[in-house]
């Protein structure tokens, strides 16, 4: 088996990180200027993951996915404001956090001017806790990903909007 030399394999990682960040560069240089193409990229790149964060932010598929569309579309109308100053990624989470704010502010308007209607609350987390602390079945002993990602869900929906936004940027941003 032939062996690379030392520092081959570090300098070929670099040349590929170098050429992603070229490729996105350029990408998000033609969608600023306005090629559909090129933000069409940048969209199927980033959907999966604003999707993600708009569910953790209003804890709602359905809403998640009409969120991303219209952070997505905002971004699309204001691309000429994009200034490069930070990623296109930070761009887009910035839209997508906004977005959902607003729609957490206009379900709060909402829920304030008809309250008389019956509304189902989520359980609290600390029992959601424990009835996952208390399963003694060999199949519940280990709970699945989705499972540990919902009571995460219901318990940062008793957090103000802003404050759940900012937990989830942190997380999504240090990446």
């Amino acid at each position: 088996a032939q062996f690379a030399p030392p520092g081959w394999l570090r300098l070929v990682s670099t040349l590929a990180v170098r050429r992603g960040r070229y490729e996105t560069d350029a990408l998000v240089a033609a969608a600023t200027s306005g090629d559909r193409s090129a933000f069409s990229e940048l969209v199927e790149r980033h959907r999966h993951e604003l999707q993600r964060h708009a569910y953790r932010m209003l804890g709602s598929h359905e809403d998640s996915e009409d969120l991303a569309q219209e952070a997505f579309l905002r971004a699309w109308r204001k691309r000429e404001s994009f200034r490069g100053q930070s990623s296109y990624r930070s761009w887009l989470y910035r839209i997508a956090t906004n977005a959902c704010l607003t729609a957490l502010e206009q379900r709060a308007r909402r829920r304030q001017t008809s309250a008389g209607a019956a509304e189902i609350q989520p359980a609290p987390p600390d029992q959601l806790l424990e009835a996952l602390a208390a399963a003694s079945e060999p199949d519940t002993d280990v709970a699945s990903k989705e499972t540990i990602e919902l009571v995460f869900v219901v318990a940062v929906k008793h957090l103000p909007p802003k404050q759940r936004a900012v937990l989830f940027l942190r997380d999504a941003l240090l990446d």
